[in-house]
């Protein structure tokens, strides 16, 4: 790749229209994960309710997605490398939305269950190769800033099922919220299957139409692959040799530990936070306020991650949100004392530290996903951002039984200092790599050399 075309995309500043489509249409699938995330959990009370079952009925329902995305991700990831980004984002999309729409005629706890599990196979599909499509979309120095705009979506998601489950729920029952939930996706894929430009970088390593793949990179203001048409169908153990490569051997064991244990933490702040709260005294209104806190704040931090890594690199941008992180779970272990009322200045001083430990966990996800899409070269992208995100599933999933532990076995602060240790495991694990295998300038410039 000509260093000269490559300066030249670096400087253009105004967005092309083809790269603010792509952005605008994979952030639809960004949206639908969130949409996934909270679904059940804002329809349950009512579907408990209507049902006359225990809650304690529903936990594997509550699980299954998230086992579903686990088994999925790094299917698709690989699929995504052999047949191309878009064709799996279109059908993951599909597929979530014909098991969302017949949620609405489950009956039983094991339907739900059922049921989430095929869906969580569809879009939790989705997210390694509408990644490895994003980065490979847009020219080098944006692609942080478009990662991170991405990654804001999810909580837009989450809040608009909360929304939409407050307004549909009472005036028309909770089957209605799922058949409007799996209708969206299904848009959307109509959308992704009309619009969406594959990858250029896919298209160039299977050898596609010369004139057709000038016309998009022209399109994407991007210069030519570095990567010429070689092995144009790679097998699941020549994938592995490749993710697995020497080279890269260290940064991405350090990079898979670090996805695994930021997930792990996140799903101890989001999963356990209010239950952590009220069981050691705090109101049940600010501890049902306490994630809402969090997950606001971390769409600020979301986007600032995204402009720091413009600036300075993903390294540098990591490694300070994660000393941040660790700074804040240690002061919370103070123990802050509960809140005599909502408004009290303990209270405010909780929200404040909640809030910079959002920013600096959701902004850390941003950094270490825009680290994985400079990781691997483009013929396993998909798969090594796949392999990514299911060690990150898997640490979620481990979240729900760390909880309890830390919850009952001292309290605030041995919650908070479960949390500031798992952050300093994720730090470690980052760090494993080498500043030469690390993106210490601004990201885009080593994923075009790959």
């Amino acid at each position: 790749m000509p260093v000269k075309q490559e300066g030249a995309a670096e400087k253009q500043t105004r967005w092309t229209r083809r790269q603010l489509q792509v952005l605008l249409l994979l952030q639809l699938i960004f949206v639908i994960d969130g949409i996934d995330t909270q679904i059940l959990a804002v329809a349950l009370p009512a579907i408990v309710a209507d049902w006359r079952l225990p809650l304690a009925d529903f936990g594997i329902a509550m699980a299954a997605g998230h086992a579903g995305a686990f088994v999925g991700t790094p299917i698709a990831g690989i699929l995504g490398d052999r047949f191309g980004r878009k064709p799996v984002l279109v059908g993951g999309t599909l597929l979530f939305s014909m098991m969302t729409l017949a949620l609405a005629m489950a009956r039983e706890p094991t339907h739900l269950a059922g049921l989430r599990f095929v869906a969580g196979l569809g879009l939790g599909g989705c997210i390694p190769p509408a990644l490895a499509l994003l980065t490979e979309s847009m020219p080098g120095r944006r692609r942080g800033l478009c990662v991170a705009l991405s990654m804001v979506c999810p909580p837009i998601g989450i809040a608009l099922a909360g929304l939409l489950a407050k307004w549909l729920i009472p005036a028309l029952g909770w089957g209605n919220l799922f058949m409007l939930c799996g209708m969206a996706p299904l848009a959307a894929a109509v959308l992704l299957f009309l619009f969406l430009s594959e990858s250029p970088a896919y298209l160039a390593l299977k050898g596609d139409r010369p004139e057709r793949l000038a016309a998009l990179l022209a399109a994407l203001n991007l210069p030519a692959p570095a990567e010429n048409p070689g092995d144009k169908d790679p097998g699941l153990a020549q994938s592995l040799s490749t993710i697995f490569a020497v080279p890269r051997r260290t940064a991405v064991l350090g990079l898979f530990l670090a996805f695994f244990f930021i997930y792990l933490a996140m799903s101890l702040v989001l999963g356990w936070l209010p239950s952590m709260l009220a069981s050691n005294g705090y109101s049940l209104a600010l501890a049902s306020t306490s994630t809402s806190v969090f997950a606001l704040a971390g769409i600020i931090g979301v986007l600032l991650t995204g402009w720091a890594i413009v600036a300075r690199g993903e390294r540098v941008v990591a490694n300070a949100l994660m000393a941040g992180g660790i700074t804040i779970a240690l002061l919370l272990s103070i123990g802050l004392p509960p809140p005599a009322a909502f408004g009290s200045a303990s209270a405010m001083l909780l929200f404040g530290l909640l809030a910079l430990e959002g920013m600096a966990m959701n902004g850390l996800i941003t950094a270490l996903y825009t680290g994985a899409s400079g990781t691997f070269p483009p013929r396993v992208r998909s798969s090594g951002i796949g392999l990514a995100s299911t060690l990150g599933r898997l640490g979620a999933m481990c979240g729900g039984l760390i909880g309890p532990l830390a919850i009952g076995h001292g309290g605030v602060a041995r919650y908070c200092l479960v949390l500031g240790g798992l952050l300093l495991f994720a730090a470690l694990g980052f760090n494993l790599r080498k500043p030469n295998q690390s993106q210490s300038s601004p990201p885009g410039r080593r994923i075009e050399q790959s």
